[in-house]
């Protein structure tokens, strides 16, 4: 006897449920019960009449959707409770990068003239480089501006001319030929403009930009103009347009020459290393030194650094000298430089030119209360002991020398190790080697003294 249908869509459930049942178990499987056992089934309904089990050959009917069983559903799994105030709080600290990079995508950026930009070249057309630098559209420059063509991919650094509804154009210089509104422009965006260098009058130079004149101090045509003012004349450069009232015009290059040391100088620091020969400009002079800039990094010459020689000069400011990297220390920003020349170490000689136990003519370079300090050679010096000095006991060098008198001087020995060399004056074609330390504590028994009482009775035999 068949179930009539019901007027309710049959569940889809039931059928897949009895149709698993079916291929589990047969007519004469025994396990059946132990496998069904182990799904949680929930209890039939109270109303629903018990059915017989439809035979394997049997298709079964399907069941009305409420004595379908169901698997029972799964435990809720617990949320973590949401700080509204918490997040809010959070979104409102974050910018408009912040929030870009939060939503995986470039935030709207917005140019104006003046700024300056990098990108990369997109493509090139006979007469303009269209570059990307994260506009909505691309960015073009001239390529009358550029020195070269350049390759697509390659970056390319600006200046925004103008930003608007015609796109974003580019621009490295600005010529002074379009007169005064480029001078203007250059003045409010920050635009380096390019002028000539014509000729130099009391305190600065005049600048040529096409039909305009403008005038650049002395202090402002670079970072160290030099002492040869005359050599800046002639040559192009860029300038920054610093006032501008009429038509009197203010410019200056070390403003451009600044930035562009500032950038350098991370790439510089990097590239220092000790032993480097390096070509810079002296930008001060003090007591115990002078400083010397490599372009965009300065560094200290300490006066026993100036030269080989101990009265060595220091260079005037303004000058350009080559100097020798001693030590770096990128961290602490201290760099230590040398102006001595490592070919011209006076110690190199001794022992070909300065033997030990040869005489020589040396310059009295200082006086001190033990002795006499002589120069043998620039930066050799020798010290030759008060004992030395006189053939008789004097109380200071001063009574028998002066600075920069000229003797003859015996070389007694040399310690390379401390550097050391010791001297004999030599008197009237003979010399003597200083005492030993014990006999220069030993007080010399003066012309007449009768000595101490112990020397009297020391040739003496006691009678017993």
């Amino acid at each position: 006897m068949s179930t009539p249908p019901s007027s309710t869509p049959p569940s889809t459930t039931a059928p897949v449920l009895a149709t698993r049942t079916a291929r589990r178990r047969g007519p004469n499987s025994e396990a059946a019960p132990e496998v069904e056992a182990q799904r949680p089934v929930p209890p039939p309904a109270p109303a629903a009449p018990a059915r017989p089990a439809p035979q394997a050959a049997e298709r079964p009917s399907p069941a009305p959707q409420a004595a379908a069983p169901t698997r029972p559903a799964p435990p809720a799994a617990e949320r973590p409770s949401l700080d509204g105030d918490a997040l809010l709080a959070e979104l409102a600290s974050f910018d408009a990068a912040d929030m870009a990079s939060l939503l995986g995508q470039a935030g709207p950026v917005r140019f104006e003239a003046g700024d300056e930009v990098e990108g990369r070249v997109v493509r090139i057309s006979r007469d303009t480089v269209f570059v990307d630098i994260g506009a909505k559209s691309e960015a073009w420059i001239a390529l009358t501006e550029l020195a070269s063509p350049p390759s697509p991919g390659e970056p390319l650094r600006a200046r925004v001319m103008e930003a608007g509804a015609a796109g974003i154009r580019l621009t490295r210089t600005l010529s002074g030929s379009s007169g005064l509104d480029a001078i203007e422009t250059a003045k409010e965006t920050g635009l380096p403009i390019e002028g000539r260098v014509e000729a130099r009058n009391t305190g600065g130079f005049v600048i040529a930009m096409g039909g305009l004149r403008g005038f650049c101090p002395v202090s402002h045509i670079d970072r160290h103009p030099g002492t040869d003012l005359d050599a800046w004349i002639g040559r192009t450069l860029l300038f920054r347009v610093i006032d501008l009232r009429g038509k009197d015009i203010v410019l200056s290059h070390r403003a451009i020459a600044e930035e562009q040391a500032r950038e350098g100088a991370a790439a510089l620091w990097a590239g220092l290393k000790a032993g480097q020969e390096r070509e810079g400009v002296v930008t001060g002079v003090a007591a115990f030194g002078c400083f010397v800039d490599l372009g965009g990094v300065s560094g200290l010459v300490h006066k026993s650094e100036l030269s080989w020689a101990d009265d060595a000069a220091a260079p005037v400011v303004g000058s350009t000298v080559t100097v020798r990297v001693i030590e770096v220390d990128s961290v602490a920003g201290r760099l230590s430089l040398s102006l001595r020349d490592p070919g011209m170490d006076p110690w190199s000689r001794v022992g070909s030119d300065i033997v030990e136990g040869e005489v020589y003519t040396g310059i009295v370079s200082r006086l001190a209360d033990f002795g006499a300090f002589i120069e043998l050679l620039p930066g050799l010096q020798g010290l030759a002991h008060i004992s030395t000095l006189a053939d008789r006991r004097i109380g200071h060098p001063s009574e028998v020398l002066t600075p920069g008198q000229s003797v003859p001087v015996k070389v007694l020995s040399v310690d390379r190790e401390r550097s050391r060399i010791e001297l004999s004056l030599v008197r009237d074609g003979t010399e003597e080697r200083a005492p030993s330390a014990a006999a220069q504590r030993r007080p010399a028994a003066t012309q007449g003294s009768l000595g101490t009482f112990a020397d009297l009775l020391g040739g003496l035999k006691l009678k017993r």
